[in-house]
């Protein structure tokens, strides 16, 4: 009976010394997690809006933030300028193969040209889904909104969800043009 209970004691103890650590190692990773994931969409935006001065300042308002946010999982909408026109980047995300994928867009309404789009995220089986990320399959999407866009063989539910989550962000931006 006293050997079970010296165990039992000697396992609590271990579980405590456990959580005790994960909890200190999360608490001192989380903010250094926080500014790395804050760089990485800083860059992402820079990639989408190439030469725009962007204010990091998320939107909350305003006609582009409205259509964007009633027609699709809309994050985050930053605004920027270049040559002297109002630019966004908008962080949506989309249900992939396997989970979510976030993308950035980065867009001139008054143009009505995409300026560039980049995955941020997602969970995508590599080497196939994990596609989606490339240049030969992203850049298909630059310039002006197009009626058809390429899926990727073997990848054709994640492609698809990026085109669709894209075209339905950009229709509602652009006023139903294509």
């Amino acid at each position: 009976m006293r050997e079970i209970i010296a165990l039992s004691l000697a396992l609590a103890f271990v579980c405590l010394l456990s959580a005790f650590s994960l909890s200190f190692v999360y608490q001192h990773s989380k903010p250094l997690i926080e500014r790395n994931r804050e760089g990485e969409l800083r860059e992402a935006v820079e990639k989408v809006l190439p030469g725009a001065k962007v204010e990091y300042a998320p939107l909350t308002s305003g006609r582009v933030f409205e259509a964007l946010n009633s027609s699709s999982n809309l994050i985050a909408l930053y605004k920027g300028e270049k040559d002297g026109r109002e630019v966004y980047a908008a962080l949506i995300s989309v249900k992939g193969y396997q989970g979510a994928i976030r993308m950035l867009i980065g867009f001139d309404p008054g143009a009505s040209e995409i300026l560039g789009v980049e995955i941020l995220e997602h969970a995508e089986t590599p080497g196939l889904g994990s596609r989606i990320e490339g240049e030969s399959f992203l850049s298909q999407f630059k310039g002006k909104l197009k009626p058809k866009y390429d899926t990727i063989t073997g990848a054709t539910i994640s492609s698809s969800a990026v085109i669709r989550g894209f075209v339905n962000a950009m229709r509602a931006v652009m006023g139903g043009e294509r």
